[in-house]
């Protein structure tokens, strides 16, 4: 073969008498050049030229190129003469195998020459004394010598020649070789060419070290390399390492039985070990590393002490448990055997705790032969065994939904299905369910009131009761509950669901969910009132609500046409109401039709200019429902306020008629049309017509053809359902009480002869109450200027001027712009939240129970109630802003442009109003931090409870004291004490 050559040097010896040309050759960067050629040329010029190896030259050069190390190899191989045998020998073959390649190498270098020993048997002569008895009884004994011949061994060694013709590998027992009968010599060659006489001695052939003979055969009496010579053969011991995998009786733990070999064989490869046991079917997962079983065999080889199964698995302890599923439906048993090390699984415990569970319906002959069938099995775990099982609860009847309203029919649907799409944004702007409720997924629609039932829940049921593992008892499970979407306006009341306010209610059914809301949506609705004497016809106007069906003209003229009303219809009136109405407007009473008057002879036509109370005691809502609380019954008008004209006077007589066409006859004799009464002034005009306008603001009283306005409102008695709310321009004036849940407003001074309870008073002027204020936290007390009273419990005050009260303030919230003054002497102030700008003058403050009581002072507080109302309006446009944004999100994602641009109209607008109130709100603020001269005067005792507030400072009081004054120092930001007495010496 060619090779491609190396630098160095080699060198050729001669062997075993010329039978062996051996070449070292040894790589050197400084040396020649070498190859096959020049290695064969120089075998060549030594003579060699008997059993030359082409091929190992080449193999020799090339193992030396890669090694980089000298190496040596024998090039030429002749044949030694076979010199003539006492006894010949036909030798089994026995090679050295690939794997033991390695260690045979160590072996026959440290092998030492053999030694062979025969041994020789000689008889040797001896002499033994011996006593023989006499021939008689009484004869003497005698001594004599016997002269005896023993065998005696000796080893003998016997010289050999050393010459190693072939080497093999046997274990003990293996016949080696069968002996034959002798045979002559046979001459050989050497690597020079040159013959080699065998010679003319016969040769005994000698077993040596480890041969045995039996009969003919020789057999190798130990495991070793074996050497043969010419006439003899001896065995080196040599014992490989053996190893064994195998599974442990619970194949649960893998095992390793080692028998350590010769010092010198190679160990076997932990690889192959974790190989062979994962060739077994068992997890390698769950097998020690490569290091540890090398650390294990090489311990037993250095101590050369066998490994008998020795585990190679992981430890693992064993482990059961015996428990219960968390429905206790079932009763499991879970076991691990043990792996390894870990402590082992004892199957009485096992039993033990079964039995200590408390389960019953056990069946232990079928449990004990399933754990048997475990433990003798390859399965690690068992898992989750079911050692009984019991009956589960039944499932009652789900949650069943019965709508109890009618929707409506498809023509009204379809009407408000198109209002819906053609809907301003604000209409929505409260509703936030569209998330979750799509307007677009409503499938049915209901006109519905407050408080009504709209569907009816059957309770889901349970079902049968079952029974655990234990034997208790479970209760059945309920059936499924109804998955329902309750949004505004609807609650859910027991087993109902129900309404919260008057409006359009939105329904839909997907897949088993239903979905409830109601929105605000009312048609327009026309009131029509006709007079008693049916000479005219007002109307009271609600505008649409919602998608609801709009306010328009036509709506009215159709709500007279159904009233039967024809004549006198004032078509400028009503468009002049539904604007007002639309406008956002509280339009009620509107005359919108007049019949004509008769004309009575020199009389003419009495006509009023304002628009007369009906005296109703009760007014109906666009609902239908009666509020006995706001009347009709008051006619207020302003000074200057043409009230009434008379028209047409002329002497001859002309009939009229009424609204509905009916003629009404003059009469034929002339009569008085009106008596003019207390502030009423007259003017006749050119054409004779005369006009009757108020000299006051007050109220317009016509009783049996008198005319005059009265400047004072009185009630006779208490403000309760007989007269209904007061709302009067000017004074007022109350004989009795006013009672919970009323209202008097008035232009001027409100003046309540007894007391007030949870009612509203409201006053351009001052109030004075003779009595008390009992206001149950709901009273609302407001006034322009002062209030004055005996006393006020939970009572809401508001006062630009001074209020007092004779005995006592208790838990009130007062606001005032003025002072709070208690008068007498054992007035005191409890509870509550005090807001007075210039402060208070009490006798007594708080109380010995330590009630809190918060005392503000020094501050414009109505300027205050002005920056929360900023806020609030503030937080509501930015609301709104936030939903508008959303909105304009939808329009764009569904290509509605007509609705997006009116959306970012509606955005700027909210915008411009959002700069225009922040403004304010930062006017507001400055002018709220303006400080004004205050003092709180305590006459009497101040007690431990009560805090003072002025700036954002405060002052607790934790102790009791007596005559004190207060005030709030601008310069250190404190407020003040200091003595009653001190100041009055001041």
């Amino acid at each position: 073969m060619a090779d491609s050559g190396i630098r160095g040097t080699f060198d050729i010896s001669i062997e075993d008498g010329g039978v062996k040309a051996v070449c070292t050759v040894s790589p050197d960067e400084n040396g020649e050049s070498l190859d096959s050629t020049v290695i064969l040329k120089s075998l060549q010029d030594r003579g060699i030229v008997n059993g030359i190896h082409n091929k190992s030259v080449a193999e020799l050069i090339e193992k030396a190129r890669k090694t980089k190390a000298s190496v040596s190899a024998v090039l030429a191989q002749g044949t030694p003469a076979i010199p003539p045998m006492t006894h010949d020998v036909e030798w089994e073959t026995c090679d050295i195998p690939e794997e033991l390649s390695t260690e045979a190498a160590a072996v026959f270098k440290r092998a030492l020459a053999p030694e062979i020993f025969i041994t020789r048997i000689n008889k040797v002569k001896k002499e033994k004394k011996i006593t023989r008895k006499g021939k008689f009884p009484f004869s003497k004994q005698k001594d004599e010598s016997v002269i005896e011949y023993e065998k005696v061994e000796k080893k003998e060694r016997v010289y050999i020649n050393p010459h190693i013709v072939s080497k093999g590998y046997v274990t003990a027992g293996m016949r080696i070789g069968i002996m034959a009968s002798g045979r002559p010599g046979k001459p050989g060659k050497d690597v020079f060419g040159k013959v080699i006489l065998p010679g003319d001695k016969e040769h005994e052939f000698y077993p040596g070290n480890g041969i045995g003979i039996t009969k003919n055969e020789i057999k190798a009496l130990v495991s070793g390399f074996v050497r043969r010579g010419i006439n003899w053969v001896d065995i080196i011991p040599f014992s490989r390492h053996e190893w064994e995998i195998a599974l442990s009786k619970d194949k649960n733990t893998c095992v390793l039985s080692f028998q350590p070999g010769d010092a010198y064989a190679l160990p076997p490869s932990p690889v192959d070990i974790l190989k062979k046991a994962e060739d077994l079917g068992y997890d390698k997962t769950l097998l020690v590393s490569a290091q540890e079983i090398q650390h294990m065999i090489a311990d037993a080889v250095s101590r050369k002490e066998p490994l008998d199964s020795v585990s190679i698995s992981t430890t693992e302890d064993s482990f059961f448990i015996v428990e219960a599923t968390p429905d206790k439906l079932k009763g499991l048993l879970t076991i691990r055997k043990h792996r390894g090390h870990g402590k082992p699984l004892v199957l009485k415990d096992v039993g033990a705790a079964i039995k200590a569970s408390g389960m019953r319906g056990l069946d232990f002959e079928k449990i004990k032969e399933a754990i048997l069938e475990f433990y003798k099995g390859p399965e690690p775990v068992l898992d989750s065994y079911v050692l009984c099982e019991g009956t589960p609860p039944g499932t009652g009847e789900k949650q069943k939904i019965e709508i109890e309203i009618a929707f409506l029919g498809a023509r009204d649907k379809e009407r408000i299905t198109t209002a819906v799409q053609n809907a301003d944004a604000g209409i929505f702007a409260d509703i936030s369910s569209y998330s979750e409720f799509p307007q677009d997924a409503v499938q049915e629609y209901a006109l519905v009131s407050k408080d009504q039932r709209i569907a009816f829940l059957t309770p889901a049921t349970k079902g049968a009761p079952g029974r655990n593992v234990f034997g208790a008892q479970i209760e059945g499970i309920p059936g499924e509950d109804l998955s329902l979407g309750v949004f505004e306006n609807v609650r859910i009341e027991n087993n109902l669901v129900v309404t919260d306010i008057d409006g359009l209610l939105e329904y839909a059914n997907d897949e088993n969910r239903y979905f409830f809301r109601v929105r605000p949506h009312k048609d327009a609705c026309v009131e029509v009132f006709v007079g008693a004497d049916r000479m005219s016809v007002s109307v009271s106007l609600f505008p649409q609500e919602g998608t609801g069906l709009r306010l328009d003209p036509a709506v009215v003229e159709q709500a007279l046409k159904e009233a039967k009303v024809t004549m006198g219809i004032d078509s400028q009136a009503i468009l002049s109401g539904v604007e007002r109405a639309l406008a956002g407007e509280e339009v009620r009473d509107v005359v919108v039709a007049r019949g004509k008057a008769p004309l009575n002879p020199g009389e003419g036509r009495l006509e009023f200019r304002i628009d007369l109370a009906s005296g109703k005691g009760v007014s109906i809502d666009a609902s239908g429902r009666a509020d006995f609380r706001r009347q009709d019954r008051i006619t207020n008008v302003d000074e200057g306020t043409l009230i009434a004209e008379i028209v047409g006077v002329h002497d001859k007589a002309e009939d009229g008629w009424d609204v509905m066409g009916k003629p009404v006859p003059a009469k034929t004799q002339k009569s008085d049309l009106l008596i003019i009464g207390a502030h009423i002034e007259e003017k006749t005009l050119p054409d004779g017509t005369r006009q009757f306008y108020a000299a006051v603001q007050g109220e317009v009283s016509f009783e049996k053809k008198k005319l005059e306005v009265r400047s004072v409102h009185t009630v006779p008695g208490d403000v309760d359902m007989k007269s209904g709310n007061i709302k009067f321009p000017g004074d007022v004036q109350v004989v009795g009480n006013v009672l919970s849940g009323f209202v008097v407003f008035s232009g001027g001074k409100i003046t309540i002869g007894q007391g007030v309870d949870a009612a509203l008073l409201s006053a351009e002027g001052s109030i004075v109450i003779g009595g008390g204020i009992k206001g149950a936290g709901k009273a609302v007390i407001r006034t322009k200027n002062g209030l004055q009273a005996t006393f006020a419990e939970q009572a809401n005050i508001l006062a630009i001027g001074d209020v007092k009260f004779a005995k006592a303030c208790l838990r009130c919230n007062v606001k005032t712009n003025g002072k709070v003054i208690l008068t007498e002497e054992k007035g005191s102030l409890v509870g509550g939240v005090i807001k007075a700008r210039r402060g208070l003058n009490v006798q007594n403050l708080g109380s010995d129970t330590g009630v809190k009581t918060v005392v503000s002072f020094g501050q414009n507080y109505l300027v205050q109630d002005q920056i929360e109302a900023e806020e609030k309006a503030l937080k509501k446009h930015k609301d709104d802003m936030t939903r508008i944004d959303a909105l304009m999100k939808r329009m764009e994602a569904t290509g509605n442009k007509a609705k997006l641009d009116y959306a970012r109209q509606e955005k700027l607008k909210f915008m411009k109003l959002i700069e225009k109130r922040s403004l304010r709100l930062f006017t507001l603020r400055e002018k709220f931090e303006e400080h004004f001269p205050s003092e709180i005067e305590v006459r009497g005792t101040l007690y431990p409870g009560v805090v003072f507030e002025s700036h954002g400072r405060y002052h607790e009081i934790d102790s009791e004291k007596k005559g004190l004054a207060l005030t709030f120092d601008e310069k250190t930001g404190r407020i003040l004490e200091k003595p009653l007495e001190a100041k009055k010496g001041t």
